[in-house]
């Protein structure tokens, strides 16, 4: 575009915009290839942003020996322009050219995945110029490594011509394999590809054997991911609730649940041709509420409290206490208010779980439990808790370790002295 400045302000007649005086414009053009037909127009703009074309104009570049490549290109489903393309993308892929042969009919070659292929088509558009067309389609369904596909023209004089096409083929990038560990099955959809899939995850299925307590946390998840071979950009994105529970190995075990979890997360990747692509993802993974067990106090206390078992002898042998002691029930809960983050170092990824190369993790778990019996003269209390941080690992799956409590645990009993 070369706009009407530095000339005579045009003006405006009629929509149009005119000089008001001819003046010749010039304009440097770089990186031509010889030997080809070019096609421009010229826009002249005011100050108040009005505008008119010119009429098209054209011009030829000196001959030289050897075929010109004129123009070329990939077309999607012969309906989308693209510029990049990754293994296994669905569709009909056709890489084309125009040649102009510069001397008699040769042969036209693309190069795809680092192997030269024949045209499969050579369309004469007028004397002298044809389109040479690949389909592309079966070459793309196992790339190694980036590559820039490059096209190869040959006249009959035995001239060649190579051309870089800034076209660029790639495997799946790392960062989706580690966020999607099924095969990517794409959908075209009008030019872009999506895919949808649904995931349930174990987080945690944690027993103790010893106190034969046990806590189970899983989500279901869905995941996306759309893919535009024209930007060459992936979206992705994670969104998942679940919940967690606890369960006690004893008989007439109640079991409580108020509790969940949820999963978030986002994944943008932008191929740079064969350059290393700008990756930015993120992840967080939430726990909240509780889950609970019921059952009678003095095993629970006993099983899962071991520093709780001695007051808990002493208040039996206690004529007074011992019935009410067996008769209570007490309520164990494990509570979580407890946030995992992914952490990418210089936005690369790793061999650990969603590509991360670390964690932040805040919160705590807890275990709280606790049973009053009340009578008119008199009553008793049972109670115990912890609450400590946990501990995870990502490398080279999502897993949790342990956690490590600071415990208390009690038994108290009183006598009403005075009461109304």
């Amino acid at each position: 575009m070369i706009l009407c400045q530095n000339f005579i302000q045009p003006f405006a007649r009629q929509g149009k915009v005119f000089c008001s005086d001819r003046k010749a414009v010039y304009k440097n053009i770089s990186n031509l290839r010889p030997g080809c037909i070019y096609h421009f127009k010229v826009q002249v703009r005011n100050s108040a942003a009005e505008s008119d074309w010119g009429s098209v104009e054209s011009f030829t570049t000196p001959q030289i020996d050897g075929p010109c490549v004129s123009a070329f290109g990939c077309r999607l489903d012969d309906r989308f322009d693209i510029f990049h393309c990754i293994e296994d993308m669905p569709g009909d892929i056709v890489l084309w050219a125009d040649v102009a042969w510069n001397g008699s009919p040769g042969s036209v070659e693309f190069k795809v995945n680092g192997l030269w292929y024949p045209a499969d088509r050579l369309e004469r558009i007028e004397e002298g110029i044809v389109r040479a067309t690949l389909n592309i389609s079966y070459i793309t369904d196992s790339i190694s490594q980036c590559n820039e596909g490059m096209i190869k023209a040959t006249n009959g004089e035995g001239s060649t011509t190579l051309v870089s096409t800034r076209l660029y083929f790639y495997p799946l990038p790392g960062a989706i394999e580690d966020w999607f560990l099924n095969q990517l099955e794409w959908r075209n959809d009008g030019g872009k590809f999506t895919y949808l899939d649904r995931q349930s995850w174990t987080l945690w299925d944690v027993e103790n054997p010893f106190i034969r307590l046990s806590t189970k946390g899983s989500v279901s998840y869905g995941q996306k991911m759309a893919f535009d071979p024209r930007s060459g950009t992936f979206k992705g994105s994670l969104d998942g609730r679940g919940d967690f529970g606890l369960n006690l190995d004893v008989s007439n075990v109640e079991l409580i649940t108020a509790s969940s979890l949820g999963l978030t997360g986002g994944l943008d990747v932008a191929l740079a041709g064969c350059q290393q692509p700008i990756i930015e993802p993120f992840w967080e993974l939430s726990t909240s509420g509780r889950a609970g067990v019921g059952a009678p106090a003095v095993v629970v206390v006993g099983v899962v409290f071991p520093p709780a078992k001695p007051p808990i002898d002493a208040a039996l042998r206690v004529p007074i206490l011992k019935n009410t002691l067996k008769s209570l029930k007490l309520r164990l809960f494990l509570t979580s208010a407890v946030t995992v983050r992914g952490e990418y170092a210089g936005s690369q990824t790793a061999d650990c779980f969603l590509g991360a190369t670390s964690i932040d993790l805040s919160g705590q778990f807890g275990i709280e439990g606790q049973a009053v019996l009340d009578a008119r003269l008199g009553g008793v209390k049972i109670y115990a808790g912890g609450s400590g941080s946990p501990e995870f690992q990502i490398c080279p799956d999502f897993q949790f370790c342990q956690v490590k409590l600071d415990e208390y645990a009690g038994v108290q009993a009183y006598v009403m002295v005075f009461g109304w």
